[in-house]
């Protein structure tokens, strides 16, 4: 056999005479075709959380004069630099989270619990953000208010409700409440900030929406947290979120959830 026909033999081309197999290769790359891959966004999700996380963690061993002490301006532009990347971390995190709901590859994790046992548990935080701000902080939850539900997501929901309303309040209050309505559990976010557009209600829960209201202040936080609580109320607890508002009056976020998620499954 010439060497010309033992290339033809070991050589197939495909159809649209675009694409050239060798099919010594065939088996192998059959092999791994049929292998499964890592979905694209995942992957880059993963490459993309080490320089992030760099980013971060090095600004701060920065702004702490562990390398050497920082003159006014530089400390400036370090803090900036520091929230760009803490606002890509954070928008990067939702990112992964709501990928992991969608594709089915995060499902509730149900257990029994108090639910004013879980609001004093997280309060610290934010409470801690109110009094920085001179704001009142209050939570109203009834003792003794039993569910059944994925507890660390309902938190993720409320932690993210309760960052967003101090961070767009500048005087007055941000509160929380719960209480039982039927088999349902009503839980309310409400703050006393510069409130929300009529004609932006809408798009509050869309991805990447821009709130023309919350722009004016300070935006960081909105690109995909409010889309993240939509996804885990609605996929995950089988409930809904609304929202209410009104421009110079505030805005009150309303999570409503099967008291017993089982039950309700």
């Amino acid at each position: 056999m010439d060497a010309r026909e033992d290339s033809h033999r070991r050589e197939a081309v495909s159809g649209n005479g675009k694409e050239t197999v060798r099919l010594g290769d065939g088996l192998r790359t059959s092999e791994t075709r049929r292998r499964p891959r890592k979905p694209f966004v995942r992957a880059l999700g993963h490459e993309l959380r080490g320089p992030l996380n760099a980013i971060v963690g090095f600004s701060d061993i920065l702004l702490e004069g562990l390398a050497g002490k920082l003159n006014q301006e530089q400390r400036d532009y370090l803090e900036r630099v520091r929230s760009a990347g803490q606002r890509l971390a954070d928008m990067h995190g939702n990112a992964i989270e709501i990928l992991k709901i969608q594709t089915k590859a995060a499902g509730a994790e149900v257990e029994e619990f108090n639910l004013s046992d879980m609001v004093t548990d997280m309060s610290l935080g934010w409470e801690e953000d109110c009094r920085a701000k001179r704001l009142l902080a209050e939570a109203m939850v009834a003792d003794g208010l039993i569910v059944e539900t994925d507890r660390l997501q309902l938190a993720r929901c409320l932690t993210i409700l309760l960052t967003n309303a101090v961070e767009f309040t500048e005087e007055g209050c941000v509160s929380l409440s719960a209480y039982e309505s039927g088999e349902m559990v009503r839980v309310a976010v409400n703050d006393t900030g510069k409130g929300i557009a009529e004609a932006d209600l809408p798009f509050v829960f869309e991805p990447f929406a821009r709130i023309e209201a919350m722009s004016e202040s300070k935006p960081r936080g909105t690109e995909l947290s409010l889309f993240l609580v939509k996804t885990i109320v609605t996929s995950l607890l089988k409930g809904s979120v609304s929202v209410r508002s009104k421009l110079g009056e505030g805005t009150e976020f309303v999570i409503e959830f099967p008291k017993r998620l089982r039950a309700a499954s």
